[in-house]
């Protein structure tokens, strides 16, 4: 008897616990009304509260996905994201605004940030350069999508430029581990696909190239290459600092390396 009434005291507790999780969970839906959370963001990114202004944005994305207005909201989080300096998801909410919302007023701008989310997130010679690339090829598509528009233009050429440059840096230190290491087949698979990918766009380019071919050369001990690609500098950049460079290099000793 005594087990009977225990087990019909715990049923009685259980069904009152439940209820009053109901009650809880309905007070919690009405107190999270759409509006409510958008007053809640608003005030909190007014008072540069960005943590906390993330947790309710990303609330109102979850709970009310067809809200009017969201898309104003979406852009609010990524600039927050980019604020706080959380490129990636900065650059994963403009990517989607821009793809959801590609006529809207403000359609450039979240490509131009999405942009620079990129770019921000590239490092040095010696790091992955797969930012820089999708840095490069974003600022491509941008330039000429917006190529009447003056709003961001010039920053995005700028940005475009750069990454070309960090991209040849990087190739010429890749190079140079390869000499370093007499991988002298890689070293010279580099400066082809440096000719082949980047002086059209960049002809300053050439005699550091030219350079570069005759210190593998020299490496090689190949005197007679060598002496042919200091001739090429001297009849084509005689006024390079790579001539005085090259002449100096192809003094040294033949066992006498210079990286």
């Amino acid at each position: 008897m005594f087990i009977k009434k225990r087990s019909i005291f715990h049923l009685i507790s259980l069904v009152m616990v439940l209820g009053l999780f109901s009650c809880v969970k309905k007070h919690k839906h009405e107190t999270t009304s759409f509006e409510s959370l958008k007053t809640r963001a608003e005030n909190l990114i007014s008072k540069k509260k960005r943590s906390e202004a993330i947790e309710v944005l990303e609330q109102m994305m979850e709970e009310y996905p067809d809200a009017p207005n969201l898309k104003d909201y979406k852009l609010a989080l990524a600039n927050i994201y980019f604020d706080k300096k959380e490129y990636e998801a900065a650059y994963q909410c403009y990517k989607k605004y821009y793809k959801n919302n590609p006529s809207d007023q403000l359609a450039e701008f979240a490509n131009y940030r999405g942009i620079l989310c990129k770019f921000r997130q590239t490092y040095g010679v010696n790091h992955d350069q797969t930012n820089v690339k999708k840095a490069l090829k974003k600022s491509e598509k941008y330039l000429a999508l917006y190529e009447k528009s003056e709003k961001f233009s010039k920053e995005i050429r700028d940005i475009k430029f750069t990454c070309e440059k960090m991209l040849i840096d990087h190739e010429i230190f890749v190079y140079n581990f390869y000499v370093r290491r007499g991988m002298y087949k890689s070293a010279q698979a580099r400066l082809d696909y440096l000719k082949e990918v980047h002086t059209k766009k960049h002809k300053d380019l050439e005699p550091q190239i030219l350079y570069l071919e005759l210190k593998l050369a020299h490496h090689e001990h190949n005197k007679e290459l060598e002496q042919e690609k200091l001739q090429q500098l001297n009849n084509r950049f005689v006024n390079s600092q790579y001539v005085a460079m090259a002449q100096n290099l192809v003094e040294k000793k033949k066992d006498e390396f210079i990286f």
